[in-house]
């Protein structure tokens, strides 16, 4: 138990890497256009673009319930998704936004996983639009929210992790301490057998 400790004080902590991909309405669309950048149809078009993202990687996307990758205990990993308005069990989604979350123990490899990711959204958007014969001035445009992913780096809570393996491993030796003594305890108290006229 005490390896375990001593592994859970130098544990590390991970790089999150984050950005959005904005859709936005047709430099044509204003006020009074039905294709605005909070218009359903630009919504459901993310969403499409959003799917066919986690369809196409060869890795598989984690689903959380509002948690970070990080505060999740993930250490490697991503999340392609669409900000949730709503609640875990009726979700809303109101805005033309994917987000893009990254963890990983290197923070180079967060960057550059969060800015693939980024691009591969723009690159199959625009792709989209062209199999459907949308001309480019009628087109959904993207940009990223901030221009290039933020990545920060998060600690893991080292004294709450061994003050916590510290109490389990107490309770384990207490536990061991309390049934060896129960044994000899019983081995003392056991009643010995008659001694038979041969032993005499």
């Amino acid at each position: 138990m005490v390896p375990i400790i001593i592994a859970a004080g130098q544990s590390k902590g991970v790089y999150w890497s984050r950005v959005d991909v904005v859709f936005l309405p047709p430099a044509g669309a204003a006020a009074g256009n039905p294709l605005r950048s909070d218009s359903q149809d630009v919504v459901q078009f993310a969403a499409v673009i959003q799917r066919r993202a986690i369809t196409k990687s060869a890795e598989p996307d984690i689903e959380l319930n509002g948690a970070s990758l990080f505060a999740a205990g993930i250490r490697e990993g991503y999340r392609v998704y669409q900000p949730n308005a709503g609640s875990q069990w009726q979700r809303s989604f109101k805005r033309a936004v994917v987000s893009i979350e990254v963890v990983s123990e290197d923070e180079a490899t967060a960057t550059q996983r969060a800015m693939q990711l980024a691009d591969s959204i723009t690159l199959s958007a625009g792709q989209e639009q062209r199999a459907l014969g949308v001309i480019p001035t009628a087109r959904i445009s993207t940009e990223l929210s901030p221009s290039v992913p933020t990545t920060s780096y998060h600690g893991t809570n080292r004294p709450a992790a061994v003050g916590a393996l510290t109490v389990l491993a107490l309770a384990l030796a207490s536990g061991a301490a309390l049934m060896t003594g129960k044994a000899k305890l019983k081995a003392r108290n056991k009643p010995r057998g008659k001694k038979s006229l041969l032993d005499a």
